[in-house]
């Protein structure tokens, strides 16, 4: 699960990408969200993939962000700042439903189909505050081809 934010003033676009270990896209969903700054986005950016995930009835992932403060706080190694705590104790317990859930900090261009989706979507207000709007599959693949899906592993 790639995840990532876009802000626009006062509210933030959310989006997450899944994809299978062949990096085959599962699904590519965004939304619209009342949020006050990046970092907060980006953690609850990583609390929706989880919710993705466990709504789609995964049971095994991997989520990745590019906000390494998020992803360390997560990975239990560094203390998460007081505005996003509740967000990072939230996603911790919806991470216990998972048999296993990793939480993996990668760089921008690694975490890029994300991070397009989230541009595209508040750039050309393609969201919603009401409801997740799963990509149909020419839309993904349009976007699947514009980006670079490479991998850090």
């Amino acid at each position: 699960m790639n995840c990532d934010v876009a802000m626009c003033g006062s509210y933030g676009v959310v989006a997450v990408v899944a994809r299978n270990s062949e990096a085959t896209i599962l699904g590519i969903w965004c939304k619209k969200f009342n949020i006050q700054s990046p970092t907060t986005g980006e953690a609850f950016a990583i609390r929706c993939a989880l919710e993705l995930a466990r709504i789609n009835r995964r049971t095994k992932i991997i989520c990745e962000g590019d906000c390494l403060h998020v992803i360390s706080a997560l990975q239990m190694k560094k203390e998460p700042h007081w505005s996003i705590l509740p967000i990072i104790e939230d996603s911790l317990l919806i991470a216990k439903s998972f048999s296993s859930c990793f939480f993996s900090w990668v760089p921008r261009k690694f975490n890029v189909m994300a991070h397009s989706v989230a541009q595209w979507a508040r750039r050309n207000g393609y969201l919603t505050t009401d409801h997740w709007i799963n990509f149909p599959s020419n839309i993904s693949l349009n976007l699947m081809n514009r980006c670079s899906l490479s991998s850090p592993y």
